[in-house]
């Protein structure tokens, strides 16, 4: 007999089980914004000064700028620094595309990506190491928290115990992302494109829901600035103009990007996911492992602890309540429809 988890039980209002995560940025193939390799960097000193735009990051003690390329080679647990940066006056004029930075800000967070190089500053999925890594799209690993106090610390929303850091060590001088009890890691500066230089930026449009697994059909709506076009496709699809909000109710990617004359955002990137519904328990069976609606009414057969036994005309199935999720007492015989579970071997 198979197994099957139990995930939620539809009594009444449905509520979605999985944890909401930040809607996902990746940068599309041509922005049409991008820094030319002139203008002038000003360092800043306080949140508010922290809005979308191009950056230069440097330690603390400004000797060292942050690189678009990876760790020395074969080596991918760090980010590179480079020496050849010069300020004068908390200022740094026309830096190479090499280390600037495109930073967006987002409801309290940042990305942070190089045009030049097409990749973004992110935590590795190695959650036990000091590892920073350069990804071509971005991911939860890829977002920040910035705050300022008396220098720079950027703290990596999914892997929250780590902070964007320089490491001045002699022989191991890098950018990579450390612990706070970590020894004698710089904090960071940050050194904005003044306005009248900066090339005309437009901000990716926002989701009205994050990534994450839900039960019913959903409502989709895009925000972007008031004079953008936004744009969207689902699972690849060629885009369209979006003129207003959409229902989903099955698995989707859903890709959407804003345009403003001939200036192109970032694409926002969201992923909904959504059980398949099957008929009954011989469909189950049939399925790969994965998330389903067993959609036909189940009967009753009796309850061990965490396992309970179900059946239908097709077959039987021992569901695995291991979470509790099971409140209600049955008798033998009794009626259970509107399931969902994820099925294993």
């Amino acid at each position: 007999m198979r197994k099957a988890y139990i995930l939620k039980r539809l009594t009444g209002q449905v509520k979605r089980l999985a944890a909401l995560m930040l809607i996902t940025l990746m940068a599309v193939g041509n922005v049409f914004a991008q820094y030319q390799g002139t203008g002038t960097f000003t360092k800043i000193n306080s949140q508010a000064e922290l809005t979308t735009g191009y950056y230069v990051i440097t330690d603390v003690n400004g000797e060292a700028a942050m690189l678009n390329e990876q760790g020395a080679p074969g080596n991918s647990s760090y980010i590179q620094r480079t020496t050849d940066v010069t300020i004068v006056n908390d200022g740094i004029s026309n830096p190479d595309a090499s280390i600037v930075w495109l930073v967006t800000v987002n409801a309290g967070t940042i990305t942070i990506y190089n045009e030049a190089a097409q990749v973004y500053a992110a935590s590795s999925t190695i959650t036990s190491k000091n590892y920073a890594c350069l990804i071509a799209e971005s991911n939860d690993l890829s977002h920040w928290t910035p705050v300022f106090d008396n220098g720079w610390s950027i703290q990596n929303v999914q892997n929250n115990d780590r902070y964007l850091r320089y490491n001045p060590s002699n022989g191991q001088q890098r950018f990579s992302c450390y612990k706070l009890s970590s020894y004698n890691m710089d904090l960071l500066n940050l050194y904005k494109m003044e306005s009248g230089d900066a090339p005309v930026a437009v901000a990716a449009p926002t989701f009205s829901l994050p990534t994450g697994t839900y039960y019913t059909p959903q409502t989709v709506t895009l925000t972007a600035a008031a004079d953008a076009n936004v744009y969207y496709a689902i699972n690849g699809g060629e885009p369209v103009l979006y003129n207003a909000p959409f229902t989903v109710n099955a698995t989707s990617v859903i890709t959407a990007y804003a345009v403003v004359g001939e200036t192109t955002s970032p694409t926002s990137t969201v992923t909904l996911t959504f059980p398949v519904q099957l008929a009954n328990i011989a469909a189950f069976y049939a399925a790969e492992n994965g998330l389903y609606q067993i959609t036909g009414d189940l009967t009753f057969v009796y309850r061990n602890g965490v396992n309970m036994y179900v059946q239908d005309a097709t077959g039987g199935l021992l569901v695995y309540d291991n979470q509790g999720i099971i409140t209600n007492e049955y008798d033998n015989g009794d009626v259970i429809s509107g399931c969902w579970y994820t099925l294993c071997f």
